[in-house]
């Protein structure tokens, strides 16, 4: 009898028997009706009644219409340790509905679906569990949650994939009895499986106690309790009192809300806390290029020395004179060679050293030691004859003494003295803090000024007016008043400059110092309310003017984070890597208070996250930090930064309990973004074509991860969190790859602000602080669609419909220019900055504009000229400005200009013919311009001569609309007859002609329009003459702009403007109006336009359309009422897409309000009064404005309205062609900064205010606090609190009403009976593995780490390697682990998440463990795999016995003490340790073991010791899940290996991570080919003179090919025919074509990272067999032929190997480490294992998995330790990521025989191939590395005899597209090409098609250069599946389970030479799987 039969019957039997138990069925009023799904439709009631209620059963065949008329069957819930319910199946119905009551307080039961693993044991007949223990192996079955109630909470959906797409409908009655839960039911004879109640307790089934409840909150919401804090939360928030174990109580709630409120909590800024200890040593020769400045020598805290010889000294030379004359006669002057020149130093009585060897006068040099104080010894050599540097000085470091009449003695050097005050009374003395520095100790010796020092009379020079023009400070003295001296020491002096503070002066002061560039920061978005105007001269902010300018009347500006640093404090705090080259970095070194440089900035974080009192904050901040991600390994010299990446997490900081659109704005503007995503310097297509004369696109990485990892994800979801399906169940994407190409356009035009100072490095060091900055003419001008079939400009009023004199109108924005006469956000030629001649528009006193912008001091008069203005009211006119259209620059007063800022607005991509005007411009370009625009150009007279134009204007520049042109013209004061003048079609003349200061010559990248007519016109727009507008349709429907206008009379060179001419490739989508979505675009199959359609052929074979614009009504004045009536306000909207400004900034004549609808009503409308006499209904004109108050959604204030016209604007083509005319921000006249950076924040608001962005956003923050998998109803609630912005808890209120609030969010999260109720820990589906960074941590704090005094504070090194997580080292933008990632077995198998485990392995778990042992035993030291620095020579110190106290010689320890001290019981340390460690949660066996162990030792410190480490072995403390232990049955051990006696081979899956560009790896290299290729590469094309020749035969058109110039080892390899190439690979879902391929590719998410490194993988396009990898099956597959299979992976988590049969085994290529390695500290492997035994049914899955894990990676450590190390390699592979991985892989394959295997799959990654920007050099550089790592393998396997055995496959997700994008890069595509190598390769072939032509032409290239793969994935694997062994067919349709969509698959005769493969049979039967491969299974 088979396994499925057996079950079946049981099945049948069980039913049978529970039946007979079943109650009556009850009346048919108990019957309930079904509606909607459950997604987001259950609120969590609760029940807390007494008396448990009955519960009844139904199924019915047809439930949708039936439900009502079916009989209920009652049950009961069991209780907590009896067997489970089996729920009975009708099979002949096809759902079933059950009710359940409302579990009992303090338990948890669970509606679950039990279902047979396919690695089960085939028992006859099958067990089935009938109880928690009664079972035969726990992984013979699944258990899968489907829904759960607990604590009298209503019923809900459980966690995980199954059970949301499972069909389960919930509903649950108002009165607190039952709910019916109604599930879709599955063929058992398919999928065999049983329904089952049970009920769970807590490993405590009293409930924890209230030290327990607090110590659980604490581990959710800080980075672990502490005895303090749990103190702190009793005392003053009475958390404890009245406490329940299924809720918040008053005291959490208030302790969230005094954490979010900075006012009770102060916020640690992690910039601010790292510029306050910056306290270094600056070098003096550095000075000058430094990016900051030293302390002024007259400044308090300014330090001086009495010694001579300082560490910067270090090789100099100096020699000893003998002074002939003066007061010191006789003596010998020490001078010291710097920069060249000879400089005295001091005078000393004698010279010798301290062997009297070396004495008198000579040539030396400084060696390796100084002393820092006076005596203490200075190591030199003597130069000729030389000597070596064991001599020093006698009698150390000798005094300063240099009477000022040496001072001139050198080489013309200048030396300063000042006078200074006596050492006893102006200084203080200062031993510095003992330091460790290559475990030397010294001690510090210098004076501090105690007060700033501003006169001395008798001083020199001014101490005051020091400057480094007139003081050179390397020399400068100070005599003191006993003659003595001391030398300036300059220390570094950070200034002050945040937002709300700013440098006075703009960084002047600082400059005198010798800082290069001035200090004032931009003004932008997060600075522009608090900037100031400078009360003197400052220096101009580097937006302006990066020299260094220094003028008066300056808006100084800060930066948030920027303070000063603490300058009393020792130098010691922050030091830098090497004083004498690089003092300019504070980072640079780290110095002794954080560590070494490259790990400074993360332990500062540790030091933070330690001690710092904003705990939730930071715990905020780092979740963040892992979804907007910023890497180092994708910032340049990202090892010397420190501030930079400090400055970015406090947007994670400042705004963690803000509003998400905040964050995801200010990171967008982040240049460590915008440099990391490679946007940064992206530019459209039409500015690269104009102005670089070359093809691109704009980079596409940061459109594509803003949206999937930043804002709305890859799937459509639902408010709980799933994703919404189509009709045939099909996931629904969220955008497809068009959409990334359309916002790629918009995330154009980003660059750095210029360099200023005041922040870490040099001065030419590029700024990595300052928000970027958009240089409007690079930005895509074009029209961009949303993600909801809209545009981004949607919703925005039409700038030509702007009412005359905007700028004076409510919500006109005006920003401080100070004296700078210069616009910021619109572009003006540099050359005009200070320009006398430019004329300004000036305000006249007393005007009301020029009140609002002077806000006079009512008590001085003086204006105060705010930063920024913003009208909050129309304002009259005054004077001159009622005739302006627009204004640029504003003068207010004396020399103080305003930048007038417009509201955001739109224009239409196609204007109405009879409103488009024709303009000109300075370089003979000519297009089409509405004739409202009045910001754009300029107005054209020739009153005299027709060949000289003249511009009028009230102020230089001035732009107007084309009716005030005219009017300038008509009446133009020259013109013979005045009110008969003209516009022309000439440019004004020379420089001198009337006029001049109104002419514009913009110069650059900009134009200089002005309105044009023929130059024989007399009138305006002459009929016949319009400026016409045309429509380009290529074949997918996308739209491009041209431009016709009328060239009648138009000299021959004059050119319409290229971005608009017949050649315009900018193609944008629009929305076709038509239900069937065609238009007229050129047919796919001929190429050819429809004659019947307005349409001719473009030369690019697009269709060139004539087109109307036309204007239609939304709404009827019936339509509108009655959608207002039924309240029908969404469907509203959808047709207001135009926006409008508010009704009252127009004149009061315009338009009148409906009374209709009352005031402050959800809608109002106003009438256009030019239609007042019309009937009622035809009022609701095109030109009425519809008010909308938004809903909270809209994440705008509730107060305001949104206002829209009543029209919608209308492209026609024909009579059958309509698309809604796009609108675009960008002017095509003149692209502003301004309008870039308002398209920005449309763009921004269309990610933010999608669907998906309030349910991703919380998964993803709920995910990082613990909830992997929070049930929907958990995420519903938190998405709703996202969308309202508030959240209220017992009375408390949280956020602040407005859409996207993270405060209100979090704390939905965190407070929710969800994370609050204990016994949801039972639930085996809740709660998540640890983060081992959080592990970390938690056990520091709650064992209350303490730095030694030596370090001061926390310094790591490394961790991330040893660990899998630490600040600052993250791998990549997709973070340290997948948030979708699922740990293979059972976790996988039943739907759930599990993304901390993709960094959970052997060495993680290992190197975890060792070094919190280590940190026990010895302290933070690197001794015995501990995490931090060296800190003792040797560290068998600690065994021997050499140091009295640990404390001296490591850099902190744990310093916990038992409450109780020494009289502790055992029992009372475990549980204090357990409570503060793991929340209470685990059961009572464990306890007694642990403490009865305790009992056992005589050593009580011992005792304790031991104590903690047993917490490191429990899993709870790895996960947040309770274990339900078998304590009878210990877990099953590995077996032994035993060698194989069959073959070995080995397939090694190379990926290279980031999508390859295989087309610049292989290359056609015959001459038409070549050129083809050229053409479609563009600049990223590499050089035909250095390719690599190969030769090849058998494509279609070229056998001559050539490689990237750095692949000479795989060349050689090609040659000698070990290695082939294989063209066009990819995944593919079927064969695809041009036309088909988005129908033919929809069970994936093509160009996505993730999804199609999880595809390339998997091979496994429809998940038949989901979890286990391609190369797992292969292993299976010979697994079942009685092989003995390896899966390996060198690089982490590894599924392309994850198999059944095999447990994954990761080492790491940088060592294996041992466990356990404290020699005299208790031995823990024994322990660890006896703390995780054999689990029950209903065991917490995570930390399942994590024993699981353990064992593992225990198992392995004590076999391979020894064996692997012991492997030698006779070649030295290079010390690179690949060379290290392949280097492994050697060693491991020579352990063969010990790990007992014959067949090993293999798995290496190297990271970095996203290569996005700037392609050439890290493409060679990666080329290179993996050329060198396969070179030496390849030579390492030949020398051993193994190369015939081993193929090596390279892979990637994709490959890349072959047009570059504008930054010289390549983005993601489909079709690349590959390699594979081996002994048995028959290689020296390029196997596959290279596409034979290579455009966009090409019946296999997509715009913009995707190329459709012809050979899948099935091909390669086929024929290397058959070379490993696998020959049977069955085997391989396993292997590939869509191997039948393709035709023609390779075999292992296409790849693999005769004789490397046949059919093999193993020596003997293979009866042993390993033991862990269970948890792969």
């Amino acid at each position: 009898m088979t396994m499925k039969s057996s079950l079946l019957a049981l099945l049948a039997l069980l039913s049978l028997l529970l039946l007979a138990t079943v109650p009556v069925p009850v009346s048919s009023e108990e019957h309930t009706a079904w509606s909607g799904n459950v997604r987001g439709s259950v609120q969590g009631r609760r029940s807390m009644a007494a008396e448990e209620p009955s519960v009844s059963v139904s199924a019915n065949k047809n439930a949708s219409a039936n439900a009502a008329a079916a009989k209920i069957l009652q049950f009961t819930c069991p209780a907590v340790g009896s067997n489970p319910i089996q729920l009975p199946e009708d099979t002949s119905l096809t759902q079933v509905a059950y009710k359940i009551p409302r579990a009992l307080s303090n338990t948890l039961c669970l509606l679950v679906k039990v279902s047979v693993t396919s690695t089960g044991t085939a028992h006859t007949p099958p067990l089935l569990p009938t109880s928690l223990t009664s079972i035969s192996k726990s992984s013979d079955y699944d258990l899968i949650p489907l829904a759960r109630s607990y604590s009298g909470w209503d019923w809900s959906l459980s966690s995980g994939i199954i059970a949301e797409t499972t069909w389960i409908k919930i509903r649950c009655r108002d009165a607190p009895r039952h709910c019916n839960v109604r599930v879709e039911r599955e063929d058992p004879v398919i999928t065999p499986h049983a329904y089952y109640l049970m009920t769970l307790s807590h490993s405590q089934p009293l409930g924890l106690t209230s030290e327990e409840i607090k110590s659980r909150f604490l581990n959710q919401v800080t980075f672990g309790a502490t005895r303090e804090e749990m103190t702190m939360l009793q005392t003053k928030y009475n958390i404890g009192v009245n406490i329940d174990n299924g809720t918040a109580n008053q005291g959490m709630v208030m302790y969230l809300s005094h954490q979010m409120n900075p006012l009770f909590t102060p916020i640690t800024s992690h910039r601010e806390y790292y510029r306050s200890r910056v306290n270094f040593d600056m070098k003096w020769n550095g000075i000058e290029g430094s990016n900051i400045a030293p302390q002024h020598p007259c400044d308090a805290f300014s330090r001086w020395i009495g010694y001579s010889v300082t560490g910067h000294d270090y090789g100099l030379q100096f020699k000893m004179t003998t002074i002939s004359s003066g007061s010191m006669a006789g003596k010998l002057l020490m001078s010291v060679l710097q920069g060249g020149k000879w400089t005295p130093r001091t005078i000393m009585d004698s010279f010798a050293d301290t062997k009297d060897a070396i004495s008198g006068p000579g040539n030396y040099a400084f060696c390796y030691s100084h002393g820092s104080a006076l005596g203490e010894e200075v190591a030199f050599r003597r130069i000729s004859p030389p000597s070596g540097c064991a001599t020093k000085i006698e009698g150390g470091n000798p005094p300063l003494v240099l009477p000022a009449e040496y001072w001139n003695d050198g080489d013309g050097v200048a030396i300063t003295g000042i006078h200074l005050p006596d050492l006893s009374s102006g200084f203080e003395f200062i031993a510095g803090q003992w330091t460790m520095h290559r475990q030397r100790m010294s001690t510090g010796e210098s004076y501090r000024m105690y007060n700033s020092i501003h006169t001395e009379s008798a001083s020199q020079v001014k101490c005051n007016a020091l400057t480094m023009s007139n003081a050179n400070y390397k020399h400068l003295l100070g005599i003191l008043p006993d003659g003595n001296h001391v030398q300036y020491n300059a220390y570094a002096a950070v200034e002050h400059n945040t937002p709300d503070d700013p440098i006075t002066d703009g960084g002047v002061r600082a400059k005198g110092m010798g800082m290069r560039n001035c200090a004032n920061v931009n003004k932008n978005d997060w600075n522009i309310d608090s900037c100031r105007l400078s009360t003197s001269s400052a220096c101009v902010s580097s937006a302006i003017n990066s020299s260094g300018k220094i003028d008066t009347n300056v808006v100084i500006c800060g930066s948030p984070g920027e303070i000063s640093n603490e300058r009393n404090i020792p130098y010691t705090d922050i030091d830098t890597i090497d004083q004498n080259t690089m003092a300019h970095y504070f980072d640079s070194a780290g110095g002794p208070l954080f560590g070494l440089h490259t790990w400074q900035k993360s332990n500062l974080f540790n030091n933070i996250a330690l001690y710092s009192e904003d705990q939730l904050r930071q715990r905020m901040g780092w979740a963040l930090s892992q979804i907007l991600v910023v890497t180092q390994f994708q910032i340049d010299n990202s090892d010397l930064s420190t501030e930079f990446f400090l400055h970015y997490h406090d947007i994670f900081v400042r705004n963690a309990f803000g509003n998400y659109f905040d964050i995801l704005k200010e990171v967008s503007y982040s240049p460590m973004m915008g440099e990391m995503l490679s946007f940064l310097g992206s530019q459209s297509a039409s500015y690269t074509k104009r102005v670089e004369n070359r093809d691109g696109r704009p980079d596409e990485n940061y459109a594509r991860e803003i949206m999937q990892l930043f804002s709305v994800g890859i799937w459509r979801l639902n408010m709980d969190g799933s994703k919404v399906t189509d009709r045939d169940g099909n996931f629904i994407p969220t955008y497809d790859n068009t959409d990334i190409q359309n916002y790629a356009r918009a995330w154009t035009g980003f660059n750095r602000q210029n360099r200023r100072a005041n922040f870490e490095g040099y001065w030419h060091t590029v700024n990595r602080i300052d928000p970027m900055g958009i240089y409007g003419p690079k930005r895509d001008p074009f029209p961009k669609t949303n993600l909801i079939g809209g545009y981004i400009g949607d919703k925005y009023p039409l700038c030509t419909n702007n009412p005359k004199l905007h700028f004076l109108k409510k919500g006109a924005e005006y920003r401080l220019l100070g004296g700078h006469d210069m616009p910021e956000t619109t572009y003006e030629p540099n050359s005009w900055s200070g320009n006398e001649n430019l004329k300004r528009f000036e305000l006249e006193p007393g005007g009301a504009l020029y009140r609002q912008l002077c806000n006079e001091d009512y008590m001085t008069g003086a204006c105060k000229y705010p930063p920024r203005v913003v009208l909050t009211e129309n304002l009259t006119c005054d004077n001159d400005e009622c005739t302006m259209d627009n204004f640029r620059i504003v003068q207010v007063g004396a020399g103080i200009h305003y930048e007038y800022i417009p509201s955001a607005c739109v224009f239409m991509a196609f204007g109405y013919g009879e409103k488009m005007q024709k303009v000109r411009d300075r370089k003979k370009q000519t297009m089409c311009l509405h004739e409202k625009v009045d910001n754009a150009a300029m107005s054209s007279c020739c009153p005299i001569n027709p060949a000289i134009a003249i511009h009028r204007c009230e102020y230089t520049a001035e732009r107007t609309s084309f009716a005030t042109s005219v009017e300038r013209c008509k009446f133009d004061p020259d013109s013979p007859v005045i009110g008969a003048g003209t516009m022309c079609d000439g440019f004004p003349n020379a420089p001198t002609q009337i006029g001049s200061e109104c002419s514009f010559n913009a110069g650059g990248d900009y134009m200089d329009w002005h309105w044009s007519l023929p130059s024989n016109s007399t009138s305006p727009k002459p009929i016949g003459e319009r400026c016409v507008q045309q429509a380009k349709i290529d074949v997918n429907g996308n739209v491009a702009i041209v431009h016709a206008p009328d060239m009648t009379n138009t000299p021959d060179d004059i050119n319409v403007f290229e971005p608009v001419d017949e050649e315009n490739s900018n193609y944008f989508k629009v929305q076709w109006m038509k239900k069937d979505k065609l238009y007229p675009g050129p047919d796919a199959t001929t190429g050819k336009c429809n004659p019947a359609y307005p349409c001719t052929l473009a030369n690019d074979g697009s269709c060139l359309c004539t087109v109307d614009i036309f204007e239609k009504r939304s709404w009827s004045g019936k339509r509108f009422r009655d959608l207002v009536s039924t309240n029908k306000i969404s469907k509203m909207k959808k047709r207001l897409m135009v926006g409008a400004l508010s009704p009252d900034t127009y004149p009061g004549d315009y338009y009148a309000r409906d009374t209709e609808f009352p005031e402050g009503g959800r809608v109002q409308i106003y009438h256009y009064l030019k239609g007042s006499g019309d009937p009622p209904d035809k009022r609701y004109t095109r030109n009425a404005i519809i008010g909308i108050r938004p809903s909270d959604s809209d994440g705008d204030s509730m107060d305001d309205y949104k206002w829209f016209m009543n029209f919608r604007s209308l492209v026609k083509i024909g009579t059958n062609f309509v698309f809604r005319n796009p609108p675009h921000f960008m002017s095509l006249a003149m692209p502003d900064s301004r309008d870039a950076h308002q398209e920005t924040e449309a763009v921004l608001k269309s990610y933010f205010h999608h669907p998906n962005t309030a349910p991703f956003v919380a998964q993803r923050i709920m995910q990082r606090f613990g909830f992997s998998n929070p049930s929907p109803r958990f995420v519903f609630e938190a998405a709703e609190a996202f969308k309202s912005g508030t959240y209220v808890k017992l009375g408390v209120t949280f956020g602040d009403g407005k859409y996207g609030n993270m405060g209100a969010m979090l704390a939905a999260i965190l407070l929710d009976h969800e994370a609050r109720d204990p016994i949801v820990d039972a639930d085996p589906t809740s709660g998540s593995l640890r983060e081992p960074f959080l592990k970390l941590l938690s056990f520091m704090r709650s064992m209350d780490f303490k730095p030694s005094s030596r370090a001061t504070a926390i310094r790591f090194e490394n961790i991330q390697a040893a660990i899998g997580q630490a600040p600052y080292v993250i791998p990549n933008v997709f973070s340290f682990f997948l948030p979708e990632y699922q740990a293979p077995g059972q976790i996988q198998r039943t739907g759930l998440k599990s993304p901390e485990a993709q960094v959970m392995n052997a060495p993680t778990i290992v190197g975890f463990l060792n070094g919190l042992l280590s940190m026990l035993d010895v302290g933070l030291s690197d001794c015995y795999s501990g995490f931090g620095g060296r800190t003792v020579w040797n560290c068998a110190g600690f065994e021997k016995g050499w140091f009295s106290d640990f404390d001296d010689y490591n850099h902190g320890s744990i310093k916990y003490e038992p409450t109780g001290g020494s009289t502790a019981t055992g029992a009372a340390v475990v549980d204090e340790l357990v409570t503060l460690l793991l929340g209470g949660r685990v059961d009572d066996t464990v306890r007694a073991t642990i403490a009865a162990e305790y009992e056992n030792f005589t050593d009580k410190e011992k005792a304790k010791l031991y104590a903690q480490k047993m917490m490191l072995g429990l899993p709870e403390f790895h996960s947040s899940n309770v274990v339900l232990r078998d304590h009878a049955t210990a877990r099953a051990e590995a077996p032994a290996p035993v060698a194989s006696a069959n073959p070995y081979k080995a397939i090694i899956f190379l990926n290279l991570h980031g999508g390859m560009d295989g087309f610049n790896m292989l290359v056609p290299n015959c001459p038409d080919q070549f050129k083809d290729y050229q053409d479609a590469r563009g600049e990223i094309a590499l050089l035909n003179r250095d390719l690599l020749t190969i030769q090849t035969t058998g494509q279609a058109d070229c056998n001559t090919y050539g490689l990237h110039p750095k692949l000479t080892g795989l060349r050689d390899l090609y040659n000698e025919k070990s290695l082939s190439f294989i063209a066009n690979l990819g995944i593919l879902q079927e064969p695809v074509t041009k036309s088909d391929w988005r129908k033919k590719s929809g069970a994936t998410a093509l160009f996505a990272h993730n999804t199609q490194t999880e595809e390339t993988a998997a091979v496994d396009i429809f998940d038949e067999y989901a979890g286990v990898g391609v190369g797992g099956r292969i292993l299976d597959a010979m697994f079942a032929k009685n092989f003995k299979p390896g899966a390996v992976s060198v690089s982490g988590s590894a599924p392309p190997v994850v198999a059944k049969s095999s447990p994954l085994l990761v080492v790491d290529p940088s060592g294996y480490e041992e466990f356990d390695p404290v020699p005299f500290g208790t031995r823990m492997t024994d322990h660890f294992k006896n703390a995780n035994p054999s689990t029950t049914v209903g065991s917490g899955l995570f930390s399942e998995t994590y024993s699981k894990s353990l064992f593992q990676s225990l198992s392995e450590n004590a076999l391979l330790f020894a064996k692997y190390n012991a492997v030698k390699l006779t070649n030295t592979f290079p010390a690179t990521h690949v060379g290290r991985a392949m280097g492994s892989i050697a060693k491991l394959i020579q352990t063969k025989d010990d790990r007992g295997v014959d067949r090993d799959v293999f798995f290496a990654q190297k990271e970095g191939f996203d290569t996005h920007f700037d392609i050439e050099v890290p493409l060679q550089n990666l080329f290179q590395e993996l050329d060198d790592g396969l070179s030496k393998f390849a030579k390492e396997l030949k020398d051993k005899g193994l190369w015939d055995d081993v193929t090596v496959i390279c892979v990637s997700e994709f490959g890349r597209t072959l047009m570059g994008n504008t930054g010289n890069g390549s983005d993601h595509a489909w079709g690349g090409n590959y390699f594979v190598m081996g002994g048995g390769v028959d290689g020296g072939k390029i196997l596959g098609e290279y596409p034979t032509d290579l455009s966009n032409n090409s019946p296999l290239v997509f715009s913009p250069g995707i190329v459709l793969p012809t050979t899948p994935w099935e091909s390669v694997w086929s024929a290397v599946s058959e070379w490993f062994g696998v020959t049977d067919p069955a085997e391989i349709a396993k292997i590939l389970p869509n191997k039948d969509k393709f035709t023609g698959l390779w075999d292992a005769a296409d790849i693999f030479k005769p004789g490397s493969f046949g059919a093999e049979e193993a020596a003997s039967k293979n009866t042993e799987q390993n033991i862990f491969a269970e948890m792969y299974a």
